[in-house]
């Protein structure tokens, strides 16, 4: 006995591949960067600790690696949920959850010629539209977190590959009281990376 009639084969699709995406807005496709141990303390206060990892280098562009966490302690529950708010803003607004103000954190690079740049708004569209160097572009990361403790990671897609000895590094987030703060971050060791990188398929 049978229920179910069968169906006619769909036809095959000839699915067009997905547009690549411009050197400008993230790592190349199929290619192993070349990995630099960093484990930079960017800045640490009593609530608030972000952290420098990793750096990869790729022939387009440098991939920076960053780890945040904030810490309740003492702090009283509606400050608590205002930090919360600002955590997560990029990830947009919850239910239940405060409103995130304006003062969320921003993350910037000055280069060697004194060129600067600052993370941009969350590109959906327009990747044709040409981009004038330099450009900060910073990914929606991953995290966890609860009434105590948030953690979070996040990278920043610096394009292109910087020249010279040495970038500084800016970030400030007014939301959690934390100042302008810059960090030099070394290039010499980015560039013997280079040597390292693999395409998966030479």
């Amino acid at each position: 006995m049978r229920f179910f009639e069968d169906r006619p084969p769909r036809p095959p699709e000839d699915e067009e591949p997905p547009p690549e995406m411009p050197d400008w807005f993230g790592p190349p496709d199929g290619v192993l960067g070349g990995v630099v141990p960093q484990n930079t303390v960017l800045t640490r206060t009593e609530h608030l600790f972000v952290g420098l990892p990793t750096l990869t280098a790729y022939p387009t562009g440098l991939l920076l690696s960053v780890v945040l966490a904030a810490r309740r302690e003492r702090m009283p529950r509606e400050r608590w949920e205002t930090v919360e708010a600002a955590f997560w803003a990029d990830h947009g607004h919850r239910p239940g959850r405060a409103q995130a103000r304006d003062g969320g954190l921003r993350f910037g690079v000055e280069l060697v010629d004194g060129r600067r740049t600052e993370t941009q708004e969350r590109f959906l569209s327009a990747f044709d539209v040409p981009r004038e160097p330099p450009v900060l572009v910073e990914h929606q990361g991953e995290g966890s977190g609860g009434s105590y403790r948030q953690d979070k990671r996040t990278s920043l897609w610096l394009w292109p590959l910087p020249e010279g000895d040495a970038l500084s590094l800016a970030l400030q987030w007014p939301d959690l009281d934390l100042p302008l703060t810059y960090s030099r971050v070394e290039l010499e060791p980015v560039r013997a990376a280079l040597a390292r990188v693999v395409p998966y398929w030479p």
